[in-house]
């Protein structure tokens, strides 16, 4: 077996889960190839709780909330999806099993109790053992309807009787008097029509969206009551707002307004916008994005301090802060965003030296025999850790978000990881530093840092 790489470093679950910026040894994940340490070499389950919800068998489910809840190892994007893989595929494998054995069981005949000697007249003719066969039949479909709606008898009482309590509850205190068969009835109704809709749910393998079964259960509600024109369930806010007459006065209103609803639907449509408005997750990065770009200075602090450390540790003089690199540098660092580009040199071929005689910097270092003219060290990172996706679409549903602290911290890491940025960093003879950082509209951290 192909023995792991190791380094000596500060692993990042550390420093993020347990501010622990100690060095210690460092191995190579095979899966992500990223370096870690021993707690954290382990790669981690990364999935939506709510995915883990959907897996039918509850053994499969258990073994992945077990996984999903390591408190060790670091999320591992690769190793999820075959993980995940693995799982859906096992499932597959118990569900062919279950109904393969189901129907073995539907194909084996019941020996009759009593056999006769003589063939006319075995049991299967017996009209009374052929309507109990039918009426096996018959117990079998619905057993199996029931099976498919994940529901038995038990639980079907316990619902009706949980809704049925609701019912009274609202009627006794909110009117004072009730039918008992009819609020009976109601809540029979009331779940089956939730059974109904779990059914739905299910068939379509979880595609339509929370939202719009919730949506779908205010409109039927809605319908109900205008039909019924029975306000009790409303009649529960008087309670809770503490204004009795809150539901008439509301149902007044719309009543008045009824007309004028109906030639005006674009209202409607912005009632109900402004009712189911949430942030998607494009919405929350773009606002994350907009958080950071407020703070940039302030991250560009925070990296310069934490180079005057590395500088500290190696008993070099500390850098002082120069506002004309450090404009220089978010320069360089918004045009790599703004035309989505990784260099030292842009588009338009302009360099470092370049960019320097652009903003009238003069930098003339002379060491022995050379005059240097300064340096530069550029590097991309990200405002988010790790991302969540719904393994149906492949929609991204979630952010891990970093704090700045973080990003400084990985920034600086990154620099010292690499023995070029690092020999920058640690030049003797440089007496100042600027630091630009520019964030992307997709979450991109793009940082430049000048030397002089």
């Amino acid at each position: 077996m192909e023995k792991r790489k190791i380094k000596v470093g500060v692993c990042v679950e550390c420093k993020v889960r347990n501010n622990d910026s100690s060095k210690k040894k460092l191995f190579k994940c095979e899966h992500c190839e990223r370096f870690f340490c021993k707690k954290h070499l382990p790669p981690r389950l990364v999935m939506l709780r709510s995915s883990i919800d959907r897996i039918e068998d509850p053994i499969l489910r258990d073994k992945v909330y077990e996984e999903w809840r390591r408190p060790d190892g670091h999320p591992d994007w690769d190793w999820s999806r075959k993980y995940l893989w693995e799982i859906k595929t096992k499932e597959e494998e118990n569900r062919e099993k279950f109904f393969k054995v189901l129907d073995e069981l539907k194909q084996v005949e019941e020996k009759p109790i009593l056999e006769t000697v003589e063939k006319k007249f075995l049991v299967t003719e017996d009209p009374f053992v052929a309507s109990s066969k039918t009426t096996n039949k018959k117990r079998d479909f619905i057993e199996d309807l029931f099976w498919k709606i994940r529901v038995n008898i038990y639980n079907f009482i316990k619902h009706t009787l949980i809704v049925l309590i609701f019912l009274v509850i609202i009627h006794f205190f909110v009117i004072g008097k009730f039918g008992l068969i009819s609020l009976v009835l109601r809540a029979i109704l009331l779940v089956i029509f939730g059974y109904f809709l779990s059914f739905i749910y299910r068939k379509t393998e979880h595609l339509i969206p929370y939202k719009w079964l919730f949506l779908g259960i205010i409109v039927i509600l809605t319908t109900y009551i205008y039909s019924a024109q029975d306000y009790s369930i409303l009649k529960i806010s008087d309670i809770i707002l503490g204004a009795p007459k809150f539901t008439d006065t509301l149902v007044q209103k719309i009543s008045q307004h009824n007309s004028e609803l109906i030639r005006n639907p674009e209202a409607i449509a912005d009632i109900v916008k402004s009712l189911f408005r949430y942030k998607t997750s494009k919405e929350v990065l773009i606002d994350k994005v907009v958080e950071f770009r407020n703070n940039t200075n302030i991250l560009e602090q925070k990296i310069h301090l934490l180079i005057n450390e590395e500088r500290r540790k190696n008993n070099l003089k500390m850098l002082r802060w120069d506002e004309n690199l450090a404009n220089i540098a978010r320069y360089h660092s918004k045009d790599m965003a703004t035309k989505n580009y990784f260099s030292h040199k842009s588009l338009e071929g302009e360099d470092l030296e370049m960019r320097y005689k652009k903003f009238g910097y003069f930098c003339r270092i002379p060491v022995g025999n050379l005059i240097y003219s300064g340096a530069e060290n550029i590097l991309l990172n990200y405002i988010y850790h790790s991302y969540y996706y719904d393994p149906l679409t492949g929609e991204i549903t979630g952010y891990v978000f970093k704090s700045l602290d973080d990003v400084s911290y990985e920034v600086v890491e990154g620099w010292m990881n690499s023995e070029g940025h690092k020999r920058n960093i640690l030049t003797p003879f440089f007496e100042r530093e600027g630091i630009g950082v520019y964030i992307s509209d997709d979450g991109k951290v793009y940082v430049t840092q000048n030397f002089c």
